[in-house]
């Protein structure tokens, strides 16, 4: 819809395909599109039926998770495969990044396909979770580069193999009153329950 002609998150474009959107609401409770990303390679994935966003987006807590000019981040993972890291105030828009690629934070390659989103855990300076199906809970902690730009690396993984078929929960974690040191991974599992 977009003519593949790159363009910035803030121009909005007549349809929204594979993208992460944010609107505003008028007094008078209209919508209005003022950001959004679409991957780069958003009209392949679709033929693929290789959706971004089947795994919804994540607003990170942004106590922990922050950087340089970053002061909130989204977290979206899907049928693709990919973590797209975005600054939730700054989405990217199309084609913006070098060489006509992506303009967000950071993207992760998964060891599949994600239906259940990502979890985060703020404490003890922040990690991200997600399940691929087929595959173990990933675990990527949250760093700053030596700019200060918010970055993920990853940092373990559960020993547990998901179920290799949709209906994966998203990863929760839970903590004793909030205290560093106490929290639990729990993840639903069609094939096993909760974990």
């Amino acid at each position: 819809a977009n003519g593949n002609i790159p363009a910035s998150g803030r121009t909005p474009l007549t349809t929204l395909d594979e993208v992460v959107a944010n609107f505003g609401v008028s007094g008078n409770g209209k919508l209005s599109l003022t950001d959004y990303f679409e991957p780069y390679e958003y009209v392949s994935m679709d033929a693929a039926d290789r959706d971004l966003g089947s795994g919804g987006v994540s607003l990170l807590d942004g106590g922990t998770f922050k950087g340089t000019g970053v002061g909130r981040i989204a977290v979206s993972i899907g049928k693709n495969g990919k973590a797209y890291i975005m600054n939730a105030d700054s989405l990217g828009g199309f084609k913006q990044g070098a060489g006509g690629t992506d303009n967000i934070l950071q993207t992760i390659i998964a060891s599949g396909a994600v239906f259940g989103g990502s979890g985060s855990y703020p404490l003890e300076g922040g990690y991200v979770y997600f399940t691929p199906i087929g595959f173990p809970t990933v675990c990527y902690k949250f760093g700053l580069d030596g700019a200060g730009k918010p970055t993920f690396t990853l940092y373990g993984q559960t020993k547990t193999i998901g179920a290799g078929r949709v209906g994966i929960g998203i990863p929760t974690i839970t903590t004793y009153k909030g205290q560093a040191g106490t929290g639990i991974l729990w993840v639903t599992d069609p094939d096993k329950g909760l974990q």
